[in-house]
């Protein structure tokens, strides 16, 4: 039985109507003829599965009762017939099971293959798709989406009441084709404590999320406000979206995800009604506009994984944070801190120099960051493949981001030294702050047991260390006069007289 009703559901869900043709002539009542009714209108698909398992010999039931179909919004009432609907349910072995080959068949997707967050579906084309969701769903599923008249073909041991089904949050079935499950009961009307709201997704993988914050009075926000309103947080199999509306009203909060038939664009997911009740006291400022925050798609493929800090939301309270992250040496790694603010006055220090590489070797990784303003900074970590550490093959993908919330800023506000890309198996002793004063009598110590020899160039003047036991190498200087860069460089290999840059320091005047 279940082949057979296999076999319909699928012929019918697969069946193109925008390149049917099918003769006048044909007999309506027959399989073609059907499907040359639902083309024009005047025949529905669930007449067409129910002649076709009579056919088959298999029970089918129309069931009649209320949909949330298309122009559904979360918080709607069902006091008319606009979302009156249909569907069907099967006999299988003597047990009910619902099968939807109008829902599994029709989809809106732009240009055929997937829809845009806010894009005007109903001018997109009609593209024909089987959805798998739709063939015997799963009861604790389907109510998401119909409410049948009679209570007992919900199917459930616990039938639940009209205003209960209301309440539930739109969920559509790109959700439940991802794999997605809420992380706890969620009503579809959500109120802001403290200025924001959060909802949490079991994913089973890393999946492509995207969403929008629409006001229900489009004349009440402007489309700048909602800018960063959002902030998407991957911790391993969770997805967190915290939402922050810019002002008290309501709003209505969609998440899309991203299928697996290899379309590059999203599909709605699930949608809930925002309800900001609070004052401007305790509006939140806006996050920075990125799309999530955590591991990308393209980390699994560069043997990246974090250690520690596996929430990519850091605070930063005055001490610097130590990022740790298991990492192959074939992989060429780089990472950016940026800062987030709306003031003019943005910060216009050389940011790079406030994250530094303090650990590299064949498997792992360690970095540095200092916060010297308070305010939101973006940490990204990338990575390009190369067979030879030093030749990267391709561009370099963004693999991880952090966002540090810094609420007190670095104790020391003094740059860190400049990791150069060959700075690897060695550790920094002293100095460790990257801005080093003039007529100084500075002490470099460097652990670096895979050198030859260590210099550094400091203007024109080459300055050799001496190396002493546990691979310790050694200088004691004066800066000069005048400001300059300060340069460590190394020699890995004793067939070569090669050395190659590992550090960078400034020399700056006193008053600098």
């Amino acid at each position: 039985i279940v082949f057979n009703i296999r076999a319909i559901f699928r012929w019918v869900t697969w069946t193109d109507l925008n390149e049917l043709e099918v003769e006048e002539t044909v007999c309506p009542d027959s399989p073609m003829g059907l499907l040359r009714g639902i083309k024009y209108g005047t025949e529905t698909y669930h007449d067409l599965c129910r002649r076709l398992c009579s056919y088959a010999g298999i029970y089918c039931e129309v069931i009649e009762g209320y949909s949330k179909g298309a122009g559904y919004k979360p918080g709607m009432k069902m006091e008319s017939d606009r979302f009156r609907n249909s569907w069907t349910a099967v006999s299988i072995d003597g047990s009910w099971c619902f099968i939807n080959c109008n829902w599994g068949a029709r989809h809106v997707k732009g240009e055929g293959r997937g829809e845009d967050p806010g894009t005007d579906l109903s001018k997109q084309p009609l593209y024909y798709q089987c959805d798998e969701f739709y063939f015997i769903t799963d009861p604790e599923d389907h109510i998401y989406q119909h409410y049948p008249d009679d209570p007992a073909w919900q199917l459930l041991e616990v039938p639940i009441t009209m205003s209960e089904f209301l309440d539930l949050p739109i969920v559509k079935s790109p959700f439940f084709n991802a794999g997605l499950k809420f992380a706890s009961h969620y009503d579809c009307k959500q109120h802001t404590q403290k200025g924001e709201v959060t909802l949490q997704l079991k994913i089973p993988r890393l999946l492509s999320f995207g969403y929008t914050l629409v006001p229900r009075d489009k004349r009440m926000v402007s489309q700048n406000s909602l800018d960063g309103r959002v902030l998407l947080r991957i911790i391993g199999h969770k997805a967190m979206f915290t939402i922050a509306p810019p002002k008290r009203g309501r709003y209505y909060f969609t998440i899309y995800v991203k299928d697996d038939s290899g379309s590059d664009l999203l599909q709605s997911a699930c949608a809930f009604l925002i309800t900001c009740r609070e004052g401007r006291e305790t509006i939140k400022s806006p996050y920075p506009k990125v799309a999530f925050f955590g591991p990308t798609l393209a980390m699994a493929g560069y043997g990246l994984l974090p250690q520690t800090h596996i929430d990519p939301l850091v605070s930063y309270n005055h001490d610097d944070i130590n990022f740790q992250f298991a990492a192959s040496r074939t992989v060429r790694l780089s990472y950016s801190l940026t800062f987030h603010c709306q003031r003019a006055d943005a910060i216009d220090a050389d940011l790079q120099r406030y994250a530094f590489l303090r650990h590299r070797d064949d498997t792992s990784m360690a970095l540095q960051v200092r916060c010297p303003h308070v305010g939101k900074y973006v940490f990204s970590i990338y990575g390009a493949k190369s067979a030879n550490p030093e030749e990267p093959d391709g561009q370099y993908e963004c693999l991880f981001r952090y966002l540090i919330d810094c609420k007190q800023s670095a104790t020391n506000k003094s740059p860190l030294p400049r990791a150069c890309h060959r700075w690897c198996h060695s550790q920094l002793l002293e100095p460790v702050q990257g801005d080093l004063a003039t007529n100084t009598r500075v002490t470099f110590r460097v652990r670096a047991p895979l050198v030859c020899d260590m210099a550094l160039l400091m203007g024109d003047a080459w300055y050799h260390f001496r190396n002493h036991p546990d691979h310790i190498w050694e200088a004691c200087l004066t800066t000069g006069a005048s400001p300059c860069t300060a340069k460590l460089y190394a020699r890995l290999n004793r067939e070569t007289a090669r050395f190659s840059p590992f550090l960078e320091f400034q020399i700056l005047g006193k008053n600098s």
